[in-house]
């Protein structure tokens, strides 16, 4: 059954790799960006844009998570994956909690930097935030989580952590990070997924949902694309 399921994945990922989303074709597609959680690195606008592959993507980790019964799902990719990897992060926090199956799960949300320290932490439940801490406090209030008497619990990460919850399920979301994939290679209790590359026809739709097409113009798009791939 789990090998069935790994040749769906690779085939949806080969798709969506193969996908090209013209200017015309491709729907405007955002969603409210929920401030209050915690992020790598600041946000400021009021939207995101939603990618094509979201969706598809976000079954891939609840599959992982509560049928094959993963405890540890991580999200990475390639460079010029970063962007996308974190507004997945952000779409799969609006989507487990919209979605009725996941009433009554209490979502501990939390921040880190590249060398895995621990920024913020806030946590949720039936769309409410029930706190959120920052400065020292956070610390020795973090290690305390793996004993939370609020079940069922689910952990969603902006950033690799140093250690992962032994019990509660846990989707990290973390860009080129060996150190963290590598910790992971022998825990058969974990999988990893790996984000597409945007195109340059889906990043202007992406500039035009979000109405910054007027600074990030199609020639400069394809010149960045040129120079960075």
């Amino acid at each position: 059954m789990d090998d069935e399921f790994e040749e769906k994945q690779a085939e949806a990922t080969s798709d969506i790799y193969s996908q090209r989303v013209s200017d015309g074709e491709a729907p405007a597609r955002t969603e409210e960006f929920p401030s209050d959680l915690p992020m790598q690195y600041p946000y400021d606008m009021a939207k995101f844009y939603v990618c094509e592959c979201y969706t598809r993507y976000c079954d891939l980790v609840l599959h992982d998570l509560f049928t094959r019964n993963k405890r540890c799902v991580t999200i990475t990719g390639s460079p010029g994956t970063g962007k996308s990897i974190f507004y997945m992060y952000v779409y799969f926090f609006n989507h487990f909690q919209r979605e009725e199956q996941y009433r009554g799960f209490t979502i501990i949300t939390a921040s880190f930097t590249m060398d895995s320290e621990l920024d913020a932490v806030a946590v949720f439940k039936d769309h409410k935030q029930i706190s959120k801490l920052l400065g020292p406090t956070k610390f020795a209030w973090f290690d305390t989580l793996s004993e939370i008497d609020e079940h069922p619990v689910i952990h969603l990460y902006d950033g690799p952590p140093k250690t992962h919850p032994k019990l509660d399920k846990m989707v990290c979301f973390a860009f080129g990070l060996e150190e963290w994939l590598d910790s992971l290679k022998k825990d058969v209790t974990q999988t990893t997924l790996y984000m597409p590359l945007w195109d340059a026809d889906e990043l202007l739709v992406a500039a035009k949902s979000l109405r910054i097409d007027l600074v990030i113009t199609r020639a400069v798009m394809d010149e960045r694309i040129g120079i960075f791939g």
